[in-house]
């Protein structure tokens, strides 16, 4: 009966290690998604700013362009 305690007690102690080592790979993983999904969060937050400057460039070279052209028109003048 003693040796059949002590065998419950150790095949108990093996679950609970294994339970452990579960549980820290279980928050190990849940760490890594929160930080995969802050950095995924950033990226996103990265492109919208990214979108933004690119629209306001290609503006300022639309109206550089126009103004050139329009520099250009008023250095020929009319009838030339």
């Amino acid at each position: 009966m003693t040796k059949d305690l002590a065998e419950k007690e150790r095949e108990k102690n093996e679950l609970e290690a294994k339970v452990k080592g579960v549980k820290r790979k279980s928050d190990e993983i849940a760490l890594e998604l929160k930080e995969r999904t802050q950095k995924n969060s950033n990226f996103e937050v990265d492109k919208i700013k990214v979108a933004g400057e690119n629209e306001d460039l290609e503006k300022r070279v639309f109206g550089a362009t126009n103004e050139n052209k329009r520099q250009i028109a008023e250095k020929m003048g009319p009838g030339r």
